[in-house]
């Protein structure tokens, strides 16, 4: 049985979804050690690659649990140096730049949050990747078009009873969502992660256009390629680590208009397992890439920030 110091990675799952997602991503699955008497987080423990990851599901959506679930997480598995936020309910904001389509995955560098020192409301923006060598390792900083298609296949193929609620949905009653954008061409990937992203964090999580747009109107972060919405879970992730890597991978359910409510189950699940595909592509990338030193051990001297 490993110790809790073998554990590098974790991941704090959005919702069930994710967690059932992230879960079948895993190589081999290992059992539950014994619970520490403060921990409230419920964990299911694996590997992926040579990485041995601890998982958890938060209990609501506010940035107060995420906070909350990482430190517990911490404290039980304390040579955690990778902390991935995955969510599959993420809304995009439809832009020129960085044409997000439903279904696809946001991995978020940056995240803006509600500024508590302007009285009058606004944004701050905020990095979460602070060590450009755990970017480089993972190829996240080159040109090259990240395709989940594969991923998706194969985690869907792992498992039938999940897998088969998890396709991509299609036909004209979802096809609207996508009625912002060009349709991809038939030999474009069909879930592209876009890996230069910013994810608007609060618990103000807008269900029409004229609340996104107040929030993120054209232009409001231009350079960024990607832009999109949660409940507020990634502002919760404990930035004062400086021993730390993380940031926040996003499957994209809906567009944050009127069509959200109805539409958003229906990709929900398909993005969950797009994010856990992008998760794991991510750590599979990390521990076959040695050439800078990330290995789960020696982390100690990076000064951590970031999608």
């Amino acid at each position: 049985m490993p110790t809790r110091d073998e554990f590098t990675v974790g991941y704090i799952c959005a919702d069930g979804n994710a967690l059932t997602s992230c879960v079948i991503s895993l190589d081999e699955e290992h059992p539950p050690l014994p619970q520490y008497r403060h921990d409230n987080n419920a964990y299911q423990l694996g590997k992926i690659g040579s990485h041995k990851v601890a998982m958890c599901c938060l209990l609501g959506q506010s940035r107060y649990q995420t906070e909350s679930a990482a430190v517990d997480m911490m404290r039980s598995f304390p040579r955690i140096e990778l902390l991935i936020l995955v969510n599959g309910d993420a809304g995009a904001v439809p832009r020129d730049a960085g044409q997000v389509h439903v279904g696809d995955v946001v991995v978020a560098q940056r995240f803006a949050k509600t500024d508590p020192y302007n009285p009058d409301g606004g944004l701050v923006e905020m990095n979460l990747l602070r060590a450009s060598g755990l970017l480089a390792t993972a190829d996240m900083n080159t040109d090259q078009q990240w395709s989940l298609d594969e991923g998706i296949a194969t985690l869907i193929a792992k498992n039938d009873r999940w897998g088969g609620k998890c396709r991509r949905p299609a036909g004209d009653d979802v096809d609207k969502l996508d009625k912002f954008f060009d349709p991809r061409r038939p030999d474009e990937p069909a879930c592209v992660v876009h890996r230069h992203g910013l994810v608007i964090s609060d618990p103000t999580y807008p269900e029409d256009r004229e609340h996104r747009e107040s929030i993120a109107a054209p232009g409001t972060f231009a350079s960024t390629s990607a832009v999109c919405f949660d409940h507020g879970q990634t502002a919760g992730l404990p930035l004062y680590k400086p021993v730390l890597h993380e940031f926040s991978v996003l499957g994209v359910s809906n567009y944050c208009d009127e069509d959200a409510q109805r539409d958003r189950n229906t990709w929900t699940r398909y993005a969950s397992m797009g994010a856990a595909a992008c998760a794991r592509k991510i750590v599979m990338s990390l521990a076959t890439e040695n050439s800078t030193g990330w290995d789960g051990e020696g982390c100690h001297d990076y000064a951590f920030g970031l999608i």
